[in-house]
């Protein structure tokens, strides 16, 4: 039997009993915390695979917990999946701006959070690091993971990102606020409230998002209208991209959804727009 270890993090027992019974049945140990300051200690001593963690927590709330995670060598690296009865799209851009890996709102799914938990140990267990500037899984992390869903049977779809302006910015403002930059749009792109949304970093200013083909044109709007807000024309920054649907290949694979979605991309990018736009 696999061995997987879950910390679940809820100053609710009934939230803690219910998910802690869900994942055991399912071949989890499962391990709770009822604050931040316990979860911290309990990380710590038994390392877990994943930690659930709820955002409103007695004393130290759940983002301090994950940033203290983050700042910890034994635990910056291990995933974490916030649960949050707030549903508001600034507590999710705080939890991703943290480090958190997925932001889940409550009511809860079980087939949802079983499904994210599994995506996020695979991914955990087989990719590389992540982008050390932006946090990110990069191009084989992508790779894997459309693959994954592809083997699946699942409707997916791929988007290419290019921020645009993107040198001549940072020639401008200098590197470090090139960085902050990119940082920026990679906790965009994590904040993106389709449900098995997976952003990834490809190198450079060029990014991309893996999610379902439903979700596909209406997550590249949200990533439009949040990225224009935070920078506006003023910047000369933009973002293109390319959307493409894995309904419209008779042999869909990860190869051919990202060579679409790059000749999409480069489309948009060759047409120069203020605003950000995207190209199906």
């Amino acid at each position: 039997m696999e061995n997987r270890t879950v910390l679940v993090v809820d100053d609710e027992p009934t939230v803690r009993h219910t998910i802690g019974r869900l994942l055991a049945r399912h071949n989890w140990r499962v391990l709770v915390a009822n604050s931040g300051r316990a979860a911290l200690e309990m990380a710590a001593l038994n390392q877990p695979d994943i930690v659930v963690l709820d955002v409103c927590l007695p004393g130290i709330d759940g983002f301090e917990v994950c940033r203290r995670m983050r700042a910890d060598a034994r635990l910056s690296r291990t995933p974490v999946l916030f649960l949050s009865g707030l549903n508001q799209p600034d507590s999710a851009m705080e939890g991703y701006a943290v480090g958190g890996d997925v932001y889940l709102n409550k009511p809860l799914q079980a087939s949802e959070l079983r499904m994210q938990l599994d995506s996020l140990l695979m991914r955990s267990r087989q990719a590389p690091a992540p982008n050390p500037l932006t946090g990110l899984p990069g191009g084989q992390s992508l790779m894997l993971e459309t693959e994954r869903r592809l083997g699946l049977n699942e409707a997916s779809a791929l988007l290419r990102l290019e921020i645009n302006g993107f040198t001549s910015f940072a020639d401008r403002r200098g590197a470090t606020v090139g960085e902050e930059a990119l940082r920026t749009a990679a906790q965009i792109l994590k904040a993106v409230t389709f449900s098995g949304a997976f952003a990834a970093h490809l190198g450079g200013n060029d990014f991309a998002l893996l999610c379902r083909e439903d979700d596909a044109q209406p997550a590249a709007a949200q990533v439009c209208l949040a990225f224009d807000s935070v920078f506006g024309p003023l910047n000369g920054l933009s973002l293109a991209i390319g959307v493409a649907l894995g309904s419209r290949m008779e042999a869909p694979s990860y190869a051919a959804l990202a060579q679409r979605a790059a000749q999409l991309k480069q489309a948009c990018a060759a047409k120069p727009s203020p605003s950000s736009r995207w190209l199906c």
